[in-house]
């Protein structure tokens, strides 16, 4: 049985975007994969991928490393598979949305100004806002600094 979540990021307005994640939404999974992606390639290049590039996705895994397609899912080498045959899907934007595709959780990707990156996990049953998560983890990127750093907000 799929676990199903939500990947989303804030709006400059407040507001959720989202997308469906059919399999392996559950935190254990989901937290690593996704604060390994950010500390991999930052936020902008995560939430491009994850969130506007691709519709929805079969599952996200950054150490994806086999290139078999299965008809309507196609690989995305080092981020997971995503779904072909959902075109212009609109963005998830509520929970009532998220729970109505049956996603048991939704995780945000949360980037605020200088800040290190954080990704919070809600339980998209026992939540209602964003107020809240179930888990959070703030990313810190693994390389020099020698300078800022736009993903993690450290100076060197």
């Amino acid at each position: 049985m799929a676990t199903r979540s939500v990947v989303a990021r804030l709006t400059d307005t407040g507001e959720i975007e989202g997308r469906y994640v059919h399999w392996d939404g559950y935190p254990a999974h989901m937290m690593n994969a996704l604060y390994e992606l950010v500390r991999r390639d930052g936020y902008e290049t995560v939430t491009r991928v994850l969130l506007d590039e691709h519709d929805g996705w079969s599952f996200i895994n950054p150490f994806q490393d086999e290139e078999e397609t299965l008809g309507h899912v196609e690989v995305l080498k080092y981020w997971g598979k995503y779904y072909t045959d959902t075109p212009n899907e609109p963005f998830i934007t509520t929970f009532s949305e998220a729970k109505d595709c049956g996603a048991e959780y939704v995780y945000l990707i949360v980037a605020n100004g200088t800040d290190p990156v954080e990704v919070r996990c809600y339980d998209a049953y026992d939540s209602t806002t964003f107020t809240q998560p179930k888990e959070s983890v703030k990313v810190l990127c693994e390389h020099d600094y020698d300078s800022y750093c736009a993903n993690c907000g450290l100076d060197s």
